[in-house]
């Protein structure tokens, strides 16, 4: 919990490091003066001119003290930079030789001092980074536009604090870009054609669907959205394969098959580049996931070698997107869970009577197993003790269990940062139906708290920084029995015992059929984990080598903690008399 103060004092950092960062000026050799900046105040874009030209500036101060900090990017002679720095400023201005005389213009209304602003950017497509020639870049609600050039370059001016760019291209998707306080922009482009134009996450970065040759199968994050809290059991119909149906228990999947029995079968799976397990993923809300690879052939696991082998897994989660107000969303689902396609068991009278004839069918004219005294008493209920008719099923496991799932998470960014940031709270509650007065609270109990943080910063315009958290809390209590052998015990009937599940008999001195109600009752396992993962990753484009050139260096750290503590009792035992 004491994570967050930290991320917003980082946040305001780096907002601090790019306001920094964008204020330049410059005068070039034919003497053309350049003044870019963002949140910057008509004194400081001044100071640059006098600094980095021979130009003095004479003015009233009290003049230019109520002038707001905007973001300017003139560039020209003198002429044009002033015009550009005071236009709707209501500020007068003339240049004699090298000295410039500033003045308060008189009578000036209200409408005369909405600042006109200057924004450029460039449209690039989204998979690739290649410029757009002759994009539709229009000021929403306005009838401002312009068209990008060669290098997919634009500048357009708007009036007031901030507007909303609507960006058009030709086989492409709208896009919309909101402007606050940045001087440049950045806008990728979709292409309007989903299925072409997907893109689709390999092993050395991403593609375009069209152009991928290798056997890859993709999906959405929104697509496993279910009402389950593992995310391995919703891969259900997507890939094969189930464990145990206990809280925490998720699901096994092959993609290439079982190629080497009692070696490794499962897939490679990473997650943001790093190596986790199949545990790790399990815990992952659908949420935060971007999109989802499944790398199966050959060609497609390649660059990973021999742990490639039995496929490889790609999980991508969100980011925050730039220039986008914060969006806030919320999911709180409560699910009522069901065994299906459960056997249906006779009583034991009739389990007795068919033994026997099947055992006449087979063996012949023998001595039956069951004695009609036995089943006969036993259909009767004359004695629950030495004839007993359990339906262990109907006593030991409920009709339904709950299961509770709860996500926030926030999204959003600036020209600088982005962010994504999700909490999630599951609960799950398991199906065996122990006394609620008694000693120890023994059903499958399941509490599992996931924190995800996600946070780019752009450096530069070729510099990217990110920093990936995921930290996770999990307490448990169950039986120290697996769900697996109460439920075994549950399904066969017959121990061999000579009767039908009869307590906790004794076969002989220090050997005991076990009754599987007092399984699941006599012991008590409680457990607490503990997971930190946190990646720092930088992306360097290096196109001052050679174009389409990068680097990519990542860093890793995983902590990992567990405990656990157990309790039991002895139970009694006896042995009925003939």
């Amino acid at each position: 919990m004491n994570l967050i103060p930290i991320f917003r004092l980082i946040t305001l950092r780096n907002a601090a490091v790019a306001l920094a960062l964008a204020i330049t000026g410059a005068v070039d050799a034919s003497g053309q003066i350049t003044v870019k900046g963002s949140g910057m105040n008509i004194l400081d874009a001044i100071k640059l001119i006098e600094k980095d030209s021979g130009y003095t500036f004479y003015f009233n101060a009290d003049d230019l003290s109520g002038l707001p900090a905007l973001t300017f990017n003139c560039s020209g002679d003198i002429n044009k930079v002033l015009d550009c720095m005071f236009a709707g400023s209501g500020i007068d201005w003339q240049v004699r030789g090298n000295e410039v005389s500033l003045t308060k213009k008189a009578n000036v209304s209200k409408t005369e001092t909405v600042r006109k602003r200057m924004v450029s950017g460039t449209v690039l497509d989204g998979s690739n980074d290649e410029p757009l020639i002759g994009a539709v870049v229009n000021v929403k609600d306005t009838k401002t536009n312009v068209a990008t050039d060669i290098d997919g370059h634009f500048d357009v001016s708007f009036t007031g604090n901030s507007c909303t760019l609507e960006i058009s291209y030709v086989g492409y998707a709208k896009q919309s870009v909101y402007i606050t306080d940045q001087g440049t922009v950045a806008v990728k482009m979709q292409p309007a054609n989903e299925m072409l134009g997907e893109v689709v996450v390999v092993g050395a970065g991403t593609q375009k669907k069209i152009s991928v040759t290798g056997a890859i199968a993709t999906v959405k994050g929104a697509e496993f959205r279910a009402p389950s809290s593992n995310l391995t059991n919703n891969l259900a119909g997507k890939l094969a394969g189930t464990n145990s149906g206990e809280p925490g228990s998720g699901s096994s999947f092959y993609i290439r098959g079982i190629n080497t029995f009692g070696g490794r079968t499962a897939p490679l799976i990473l997650l943001d580049g790093v190596e986790i397990s199949a545990n790790d993923l399990n815990n992952i809300p659908p949420e935060n996931i971007e999109s989802f690879s499944i790398l199966k052939d050959a060609s497609a696991t390649a660059i990973y070698g021999a742990r490639g082998a039995n496929g490889v897994m790609l999980v991508t989660t969100k980011n925050g997107e730039e220039n986008t107000k914060a969006r806030i969303s919320v999911t709180y689902e409560h699910s009522l869970l069901q065994p299906v396609n459960m056997v249906e068991y006779v009583d034991g009278a009739t389990y007795m009577e068919t033994y026997n004839e099947a055992q006449r069918m087979r063996l012949g004219d023998v001595t039956p197993k069951y004695s009609w005294e036995r089943i006969d008493n036993t259909r009767a209920g004359i004695n629950q003790y030495l004839y007993p008719d359990v339906d262990w099923r109907g006593l030991m496991m409920k009709k339904l269990t709950q299961s509770q799932r709860a996500n926030v998470n926030i999204t959003g960014g600036g020209s600088r940062v982005t962010y994504y940031m999700s909490l999630q709270m599951n609960h799950d509650s398991g199906a065996l139906d122990v006394p609620k007065n008694y000693s120890l609270n023994n059903n499958h109990n399941l509490w599992r708290y996931i924190f995800q943080n996600n946070i780019e910063y752009k450096v530069t315009s070729s510099t990217k920084l990110g920093m990936r958290i995921n930290a996770q809390i999990a307490h448990q209590t169950s039986p120290n029995t697996s769900s697996s052998e109460i439920f075994q015990q549950v399904q066969y009937n017959d121990d061999g015992s000579g009767h039908l599940k009869f307590g906790s008999d004794i076969i002989s001195s220090g050997s005991y059929f076990t009754n599987p109600y007092a399984n699941m009752l006599n012991s008590f396992k409680e457990a607490n984990e503990n997971k930190l993962n946190v990646s720092v990753n930088l992306d360097q484009k290096l196109d001052f080598v050679t174009k389409g050139l990068s680097l990519t260096a990542l860093v890793n750290f995983n902590s990992w903690y567990y405990s656990s503590y157990t309790r039991s009792l002895k139970p009694y035992y006896y042995r009925v008399l003939p």
